[in-house]
């Protein structure tokens, strides 16, 4: 998806075309149906402007020993050769058209050279390179809080200060957890301090974001990289805006694609990301990917795919109507042992171990057998065990 979005030069430019063609084969491809927003998306050089949807694709070519990427071509009915893609998303000077995409790292520090280089190449390179580039870290973003900082310590009245003051009120809108808000941004670190009541002004140590956990700092640089790469596509001016409960949105459509977006993530933060996400960001598409029950339930209708583990012969499906709503509606562990997980059990393997020879022993000693010493001892401490692991049992019997 990334690479469709990204087109084939950035494509090039981020993923080696061997081992994307299956081994019987000599070529593969990717295809998307696109949806463009006629007043925010615009087409370059002269062509008629396609419909509301339409495709557009990859094709991965087996040349000899090599393989190369290449456009999906289209065609019209009369053979002629449809270049929305190349006008369009694909085109570096044409308006709109936003997406970007997050591997499942995600770190603040620590990029090599040659992930740097992609991250400052700007444009669809940047906006996808840790999805191709586990040591890409998303540090131009602080960057650029930091540079928006001094542009607004320069100029008061510039726009500047206003952004700065609004992606704060953004970020410590119910994002952060344990009451943590950015306080401030200097040239070298971005502050936060806990708050300890609401009735309180914020309290307590002052921290640089960089020394909080790993959670609190990949959700933070996620955030702050996807408002940069939302202001160099739509500009800052009018970026944020309040909607009727006061929160701070942004209303510019797109696609984000995040992998693995539970990572670094308390359970009870996986709860309320992604509803987070999709409140203050209502015009954009999220696509991701999870092995986590609690981010499954946040799907909208139509919107659970369950891919097939490697070796298994199963295809890639979309759960129907009655399957989303269990997972929806149901409890994490029964999400997990539904159809979007597959699991035999929610136990860890000791004490589905210990159930197996408490069910053994149990069916011995009910048939009348007599137990050993040793097989005694064992009986009465998974008695004990067994009420722990069924305590909603009326009787072990």
């Amino acid at each position: 998806m990334a690479l469709s979005l990204a087109g084939p030069d950035v494509a090039r430019q981020l993923s080696s075309p061997a081992g994307w063609i299956y081994s019987k084969k000599d070529k593969a491809f990717a295809r998307l149906q696109l949806e463009w927003e006629p007043h925010i998306d615009s087409f370059k050089e002269i062509g008629k402007a396609p419909a509301k949807e339409f495709e557009i694709g990859l094709r991965w070519v087996s040349e000899g020993a090599q393989a190369a990427i290449k456009e999906q071509e289209y065609r019209t009915p009369r053979g002629g050769r449809l270049q929305s893609a190349n006008r369009g998303p694909w085109n570096p000077n044409a308006q709109g058209w936003f997406s970007c995409g997050y591997g499942p790292m995600r770190r603040l520090t620590g990029s090599s050279n040659e992930a740097t280089r992609h991250a400052l190449a700007g444009g669809k390179e940047a906006a996808f390179v840790t999805l191709f580039f586990e040591d890409a870290a998303l540090s131009e973003s602080e960057v650029w809080l930091k540079e928006l900082q001094f542009k607004a310590l320069e100029d008061p009245k510039s726009d500047a200060k206003q952004l700065v003051g609004q992606i704060t009120s953004f970020l410590n809108d119910g994002l952060l957890p344990n009451q943590f808000l950015v306080t401030r941004v200097t040239s070298e670190h971005v502050f936060v301090r806990k708050q300890m009541d609401d009735e309180l002004p914020v309290t307590g140590l002052e921290l640089p974001m960089r020394d909080l956990s790993d959670g609190c700092r990949s959700v933070y640089a996620l955030l702050l990289d996807i408002i940069r790469h939302l202001a160099d596509t739509y500009g800052a001016p009018g970026l944020f805006e309040q909607d009727a409960n006061g929160r701070w949105v942004v209303s510019k459509p797109g696609v984000i694609l995040i992998d693995e977006v539970e990572s670094h993530l308390h359970p009870r933060w996986q709860q309320n990301i992604c509803e987070w996400l999709k409140q203050r960001f209502p015009r954009i598409q999220f696509i991701v990917t999870t092995h986590s029950p609690l981010i499954v339930q946040a799907a909208d209708p139509d919107g659970i795919f369950v891919l097939p583990l490697p070796g298994e012969e199963r295809a890639p499906r979309r759960l129907v109507a009655e399957e989303f709503e269990k997972v929806v509606l149901g409890k994490a562990h029964e999400v997990l042992l539904g159809e979007a997980f597959r699991l035999d059990s929610t136990r860890g393997q000791w004490a589905q171990e210990r159930i197996k020879l408490w069910e053994e022993l149990e069916a011995k000693k009910q048939s009348g057998a007599k137990l050993s010493g040793s097989e005694s001892k064992d009986h009465k401490q998974l008695e004990r065990q067994m009420e722990l692991a069924f305590p909603e049992a009326p009787t072990l019997q």
